[in-house]
């Protein structure tokens, strides 16, 4: 879904040859390092230079936004970290106070104010899991994917 979400804001800002990816250090180191390959293949793959953003804290946001306002990045991906989600309003209203085109993970972060996104359905997802574990517990056997 990266790629996807990097495409579309792609599409929103064409203008904007600096986009900022916001991410946490503080996940998975594996995570990490995988979505900073990613994201920059993606980024040289698309024309686009990008900047990451670490935040682990509420003050590292605001930090990370001096950074994109200073560097003047015209864009913001925002991973999918639960700092991201927990301080969603915050990131939301520095993006709106800076006027920075911003994709979030999460249709929940539009309801709540932000530009757009692109991500799974989290009640459909939760949902699934609901059915499938439902099944399981009725004595089906859980086969691998």
């Amino acid at each position: 879904m990266m790629g996807k979400r990097f495409q579309l804001l792609r599409d929103l800002s064409p203008e904007a040859t600096l986009i900022g990816f916001l991410l946490s250090p503080r996940t998975n180191p594996r995570y990490y390092d995988l979505e900073l390959k990613r994201v920059a293949a993606m980024g040289h793959s698309l024309g686009r230079e990008v900047v990451i953003l670490n935040a682990s804290t509420e003050q590292e946001i605001d930090s990370a936004f001096a950074t994109l306002v200073q560097q003047r990045i015209g864009a913001l991906l925002v991973s999918n970290d639960s700092l991201f989600i927990a301080q969603h309003h915050q990131i939301i209203g520095l993006a709106a106070r800076y006027s920075v085109p911003t994709m979030y993970p999460y249709r929940e972060h539009v309801l709540s104010g932000g530009l757009i996104s692109y991500g799974t359905d989290v009640n459909e997802m939760n949902r699934q899991a609901g059915i499938y574990v439902g099944r399981i517990l009725n004595g089906e056997k859980p086969r691998r994917c």
